[in-house]
């Protein structure tokens, strides 16, 4: 990683630095509604957690919609491109915060993505077959092992694809707000002999606010000093 050639690296011992990446999942959705939603999905989600759902139509993103997961069952499993075997979720999703304006644009994005209609009301009760392409962003999270002014190395659960860009977030000891950035990942790299399987990832910081700066480089100077 460029970045982190030009600066300096402090490995992180025994510091208690974590961080969060919000990852993208497409998912099947079998219908939607004002009020939520029912998908499919090959990630585990968590009953009581708010995920974001991010529609689709046309090529061109509608809107971020914030939901909390009702219900989930195991559906089945089926094969991905590596011949591995992956677990498939039913999930049910309510919305939050859609009786705005964003109420509005929902049903409109209902109404025009439609294609099978099982009801049709103007409440919400409101439910459709979408065949429209739907994301759902949800948190992991990951370990701070090395940091710079640039970048750093970081430990997850899941690989990441090199080039790919992320928002995160990371809290350092002291702090009571995380800062927040895009990152590209530079590296993506299996660590040997862990099981389950863990990553070294090699990440960049890019978009990173002065006041977020400001934090890192506090950090950056404190972890000089010991």
């Amino acid at each position: 990683m460029n970045e982190q050639r030009r600066y300096p690296r402090y490995k992180i011992d025994g510091m208690p630095i974590y961080g969060k990446v919000l990852r993208p999942a497409e998912v099947q959705v079998h219908n939607i509604s004002l009020g939520g939603a029912h998908i499919t999905i090959k990630k585990k989600l968590d009953v009581g957690s708010e995920y974001i759902l991010h529609l689709l139509h046309g090529g061109q993103e509608l809107m971020p919609i914030k939901g909390v997961v009702l219900w989930e069952k195991l559906e089945g499993h089926l094969t991905n491109d590596l011949g591995e075997r992956v677990p498939v979720y039913s999930v049910g999703i309510e919305f939050k915060d859609v009786i705005t304006s964003k109420g509005s644009d929902l049903l409109s994005f209902i109404e025009e993505a439609a294609s099978d209609f099982t009801l049709r009301l103007k409440g919400l009760r409101v439910k459709f077959h979408v065949p429209e392409k739907v994301i759902l962003q949800y948190p992991e999270n990951y370990t701070v092992k090395t940091v710079s002014m640039g970048g750093m190395l970081i430990e997850t659960m899941e690989e990441f694809p090199v080039e790919g860009k992320f928002p995160m977030g990371i809290t350092f000891p002291g702090e009571s707000e995380h800062i927040k950035f895009l990152c590209r990942v530079a590296s993506c790299l299996p660590i040997e002999n862990e099981y389950p399987k863990h990553f070294d990832v090699g990440i960049e910081f890019i978009d990173l606010q002065d006041k977020d700066r400001t934090v890192l480089e506090q950090f950056i100077s404190s972890v000089e000093q010991t």
